[in-house]
């Protein structure tokens, strides 16, 4: 049986359970800003006391390695299927549905899934496969890419100096 929370504990608690099921722990600088502590060193006190409790667990050395203790490691991301500049990439009116990814143990942006419309041999994606991508991740030349059409759909392509995708594909996921 897990040990109760104090009041600071459980909002930061809830805090990181709700960007831990966006698919992005929190920095501690986050945890500071989002649960009003003035000092990272009151943010790390409140992980160490989460883990000591049984709610998280963190991987040691690592930035952004926290995990929700005894849950599945899955997030629900959103999948895609047109771009609108005046949006947020994820908000409501893009998204078509959830689905279930298992992210990279370490991500520093949000995911987000779109369909694949072309085969891209040379990194084995085929047509109607759902490539999950992840924004603020730097692309390097012949990465696949997710990148928003001007007709407002979304296309994935191999990445060329001076694009501006909007985010490296890190996954695939094919249903036979």
């Amino acid at each position: 049986m897990k040990k109760k929370l104090t009041d600071n504990e459980r909002k930061t608690y809830e805090f990181i359970r709700s960007r831990v099921r966006q698919g992005i722990p929190p920095s501690v600088r986050e945890i500071c800003l989002n649960c009003g502590f003035r000092s990272t060193s009151t943010a790390h006190r409140m992980v160490a006391m989460l883990t000591e409790k049984g709610y998280l667990e963190k991987a040691d050395h690592l930035n952004r390695a926290i995990r929700l203790a005894g849950e599945s490691r899955s997030v629900k991301v959103p999948l895609i299927e047109k771009t609108d500049p005046s949006l947020p990439l994820t908000a409501a009116e893009l998204v078509a549905c959830y689905i279930d990814v298992t992210p990279p143990s370490v991500t520093s942006g949000e995911l987000f899934a779109v369909h694949a419309a072309d085969d891209l041999p040379e990194k084995a994606i085929l047509s109607g496969d759902i490539a999950v991508a992840e924004t603020k991740r730097t692309c390097s030349v012949g990465d696949a890419a997710v990148f928003a059409d001007p007709d407002g759909t979304v296309s994935v392509r191999p990445f060329s100096e001076g694009d501006t995708p909007l985010g490296k594909v890190t996954a695939v996921i094919r249903y036979l």
